[in-house]
């Protein structure tokens, strides 16, 4: 559980390091919801525990876009405060 949490993170962290829009993340949520439900199942998990776990990585993969996309925004928003107060 722990490496699928991992993984979902780090999908949202690309995603938001890229700056894709909002739009991007439901086909990113339904590929990590069927690959997280296909190896729970494959891995003979009970129904509710493969639940859980699919709950669990959409949840890291949203967390991770919004602080990465937030955090993105900061260095962004900071790298042009700093050169516009050079330029003056």
């Amino acid at each position: 559980m722990i490496a699928i949490l991992i993984f979902g993170a780090i999908a949202g962290i690309g995603l938001g390091l890229v700056r894709f829009k909002i739009f991007a993340l439901p086909p990113a949520i339904m590929i990590i919801a069927a690959g997280t439900f296909a190896s729970g199942l494959a891995s003979g998990l009970e129904f509710y525990f493969v639940g859980m776990t699919v709950l669990a990585a959409i949840v890291s993969l949203q967390i991770a876009f919004l602080l990465t996309f937030l955090a993105a925004g900061f260095v962004v928003a900071r790298y042009l405060r700093i050169r516009s107060a050079s330029n003056v």
